[in-house]
């Protein structure tokens, strides 16, 4: 099978992600973590009703996907600092609620787009339906 540059390209920028990346969540991390809110959110998701369901939580750049009803797994992150504290707090909260939470393995890491390309698109116009 021929590899393609494309392929080649994105191998060499492509990072596995280990749960050594997390970082270590400090007091008031592991409080937010624990907190009714975030137990609730992470309950809600789970239940045989959503078994295969998958979604992308846009306000901490990760993708969700409930597995079984005791199991979620993160499969897309942001390679990015908050993003990745996101991730260990989400971690935290599944196991205080008696969740897996399986993220080695299975989460493809998006790297940020780069300071280069978002100036190319700068200033050009976007083409689309005008909604009066």
């Amino acid at each position: 099978m021929n590899t393609t540059n494309e392929e080649k390209n994105m191998k060499k920028i492509m990072i596995e992600y280990t749960d050594a990346m997390l970082p270590e969540l400090n007091q008031k991390d592991i409080e937010v973590a624990e907190n009714a809110h975030c137990k609730a959110w992470v309950l809600n998701k789970m239940g045989p009703r959503n078994i295969g369901r998958f979604d992308w939580v846009d306000d901490m750049g990760l993708g969700v996907q409930v597995v079984t009803e005791g199991t979620m797994r993160c499969f897309a992150a942001a390679n990015e600092g908050l993003t990745l504290r996101c991730l260990a707090m989400v971690k935290h909260t599944c196991e205080a609620v008696g969740i897996v939470f399986e993220t080695e393995g299975y989460t493809v890491l998006i790297q940020p787009d780069s300071d280069d390309e978002a100036a190319e698109t700068e200033g050009v116009d976007v083409l689309g339906m005008e909604v009066a």
